[in-house]
Order: structure tokens, then sequence, then C-alpha cells
């Protein structure tokens, strides 16, 4: 993802965005309720960002103006996915 310039921003996006892929990738090997809980904090942790960015009017529209909506919504659902994998399963 494009940084914004806003190193405090930039710095919290990207451990966010690091989190996240870590999590993605442990998600390959294997799936348990710690992993899941770690989703859920890390999906909550995604959306609480993305609330101050909006809150602020300085920053409302840091989102839309690098391109990160979309990569944020991706990284949403693949959460999703983990969040309610044990609910798909017989």
């Amino acid at each position: 993802m494009k940084d914004c310039g806003i190193y405090s921003i930039d710095t919290e996006r990207k451990v966010l965005e690091k989190n996240i892929r870590s999590i993605l990738s442990e998600f390959k090997y294997s799936n348990s309720e710690g992993l899941r809980n770690k989703a859920i904090k890390a999906k909550e942790d995604l959306s609480n960002f993305r609330m101050r960015l909006a809150y602020d009017r300085s920053t409302e529209a840091l989102e839309s103006n690098f391109g990160w909506t979309s990569e944020f919504s991706a990284m949403t659902h693949k959460l999703d996915e983990i969040i309610s994998f044990d609910d798909q399963e017989p």
C-alpha cells in the first residue's frame, strides 16, 4: 500500500497490515481458537484505525486518496472468513 506521508498513520497502518498478513499466513497451516481470537482483535483494530481516519477532518480522505479502501475491505473479508470458519463446518 502507498504511504500517505504522515509518519504516525503510516507506521500504524504498516503494523496493522503486517499483523493481518501474519494471521492470514498462519491460517493457511492451521485453524484454532487462538487464531480466531487474533483475527477478531485484528479486525477490531483495523476498524478502529479506519474510524479514527474518518473522524478527523484532516485525515478523512486519506483512505480513498491513497487507495487503501479496497485493501482494507479485502483484509476485512479475509479476517471474516477466519472468524466464521468454524461456523461453516458441518
